[in-house]
């Protein structure tokens, strides 16, 4: 499978981060951790019996702690391809929505396909295997599907109700769809401008963008904002927004950094449009760790902190060792296998714990002394975004203060790699 365009495009920006925030000195070297830092993470680690759902909670128990009164709940990745990690959101997520009241699930995914998944969760409509190809793909995983069939089996059950909600803006086609299908019914008159701008938006070149597309699809959302209310204008309008969001990311990819952070601010306010359709919902979101890390501040995870303050919690994800699933430099996906990071870094740190898997709330941590001192300085951490370079793997490697980062961790030991579903007859 060769990546999309857009795609490749959303790597090269994901690289340009990671080239940006890395140290690119040698392996970073930390120093170990004192005695009373293993000490405290032993203590402190609240152990998982497993990550696999459909086993039950009394472990998970203490996690209502950390969670409290949240809204939402971010849990992040430091791999989109680990088997694991998307077996322990699965169980999350089916912790939270049956003991916590949660309602709301969305992903790091093209926001109107996702909804399409929706219409499967809520009534049964459309082939979920079908409807994870596409600009999905990233998540086309036997994980996710088998999360998503969860969803609808729960939904069935008249136990209570789960939506699947997705926030990202990368792919403009069935948002402009949808824009277009509105017009046609509502402001016929209005179709032949908005055929003009759509054209321009699906021809756009981020080496050479022609700044009047910007302009066209300014005038298509203050069009449809001043339209009357009716049924699927609010629709219409959100999804006008994502068109005008990818034109704005794709205006700036030649500079890695901030068209990252343009990604951010636009998932982040379609995250709140989509708990604004809930009043008082909470939801439970999913994305990579460099999107729901609370800083640095034009991370998404810092905007919705300043938007929601305590009402948000977020987890970040670390591993000691194992496999992923990953885009390689030949434009397919393939496995990957990383050892363990050195002796003092946090992952390593984390795995001298002896417990292959556990929560840890980092918002417990002393104040003072040496467990203080050395959360408080960089430690070295793996984070790997949508490909991975085998002759380069220290691009993946980042030194972080984690605890202004993440609320909380959860830490696998050994990890696999994600299965990919069947490809489409």
């Amino acid at each position: 499978m060769r990546l999309s365009r857009r795609a490749a495009l959303a790597a090269t920006a994901g690289a340009a981060l990671a080239l940006a925030q890395n140290t690119k000195s040698n392996l970073p070297m930390t120093p170990s951790p004192s005695d009373a830092v293993s000490e405290w993470i032993r203590r402190a680690a609240i152990p998982l019996a497993t990550p696999v759902a459909g086993h039950g909670f009394e472990d998970m128990e203490p996690l209502k702690k950390i969670v409290g009164d949240a809204r939402i709940v971010a849990l992040g990745e430091a791999t989109h391809g680990t088997r694991e990690f998307f077996h322990l959101k699965h169980r999350m997520l089916e912790f939270l929505v049956t003991q916590m009241g949660f309602s709301i699930f969305s992903l790091e995914a093209s926001m109107p396909e996702s909804y399409r998944l929706n219409d499967f969760v809520l009534k049964g409509e459309g082939d979920p295997a079908k409807l994870l190809k596409g600009p999905l793909t990233l998540w086309d995983t036997q994980e996710v599907l088998d999360m998503v069939l969860w969803m609808r089996d729960y939904n069935k059950s008249g136990k209570g109700r789960i939506e699947f909600t997705g926030f990202d803006m990368q792919n403009p086609t069935l948002a402009l769809k949808i824009v277009r299908d509105f017009v046609e019914k509502a402001d016929v008159d209005y179709a032949p401008a908005l055929a003009h701008a759509s054209k321009m938006a699906l021809a756009l070149n981020p080496r050479a963008v022609d700044p009047e597309i910007a302009i066209e699809w300014e005038k298509v959302v203050k069009r449809l904002e001043a339209q009357r209310p009716r049924a699927g204008l609010e629709w219409a309008i959100q999804n006008a927004h994502i068109v005008r969001q990818f034109i704005q990311q794709a205006a700036n990819m030649r500079n890695g950094p901030l068209s990252m952070a343009m990604r951010d601010a636009s998932m982040a306010a379609n995250l709140k449009w989509i708990l604004n359709q809930s009043k008082g919902a909470k939801i439970v979101l999913s994305a990579h760790n460099f999107h729901v890390m609370t800083g640095p501040d034009n991370s998404m995870g810092a905007v919705l902190r300043k938007m929601y303050g305590d009402k948000l919690v977020t987890f970040g994800f670390a591993f000691n060792q194992g496999s992923f699933r990953a885009g390689a430099r030949n434009g397919g996906m393939e496995n990957f296998t990383v050892g363990p990071l050195p002796a003092g870094s946090l992952d390593a740190t984390l795995a001298a714990s002896g417990t292959p898997l556990f929560a840890l709330d980092l918002r417990g941590a002393p104040r003072t002394g040496p467990v203080a001192e050395w959360l408080g300085v960089k430690h070295s951490t793996r984070n790997i975004m949508g490909r991975f370079d085998e002759d380069a793997p220290n691009y993946t490697i980042f030194e972080q203060v984690i605890t202004e980062r993440y609320d909380s961790l959860f830490f696998i030991d050994q990890t696999s790699a994600a299965r990919p579903n069947p490809k489409a007859e």
